[in-house]
């Protein structure tokens, strides 16, 4: 939630990585990497634009911004506000 006076987000609600439904940029909690997720990634009928290979177990995501293409340097701010380490 952002705070529209303050400008600031309040919260940093999180979702497991298999279930992201939204574009947008988003980080892990547990190893700090960037998921950039474009509209056309996720869109229903098609085959999805991202995989993830390896074990992520219960990998949890914090949804930096609805803009998957914000700039990194922003993204590492507000990585570092959900104290989360980014690693990217």
């Amino acid at each position: 939630m952002v705070n529209s006076e303050k400008g600031v987000r309040e919260t940093w609600g999180t979702i497991p990585l298999g279930e992201i439904a939204c574009e947008g940029a988003y980080v892990s909690k547990e190893t700090g990497r960037l998921y950039q997720i474009p509209a056309s990634a996720i869109q229903e009928g098609h085959s999805p634009l991202f995989n993830v290979l390896g074990p992520t177990g219960d990998e949890q995501v914090i949804r930096l911004s609805n803009n998957p293409f914000m700039p990194i340097d922003k993204l590492r701010l507000l990585a570092s506000q959900a104290n989360v380490e980014p690693r990217f």
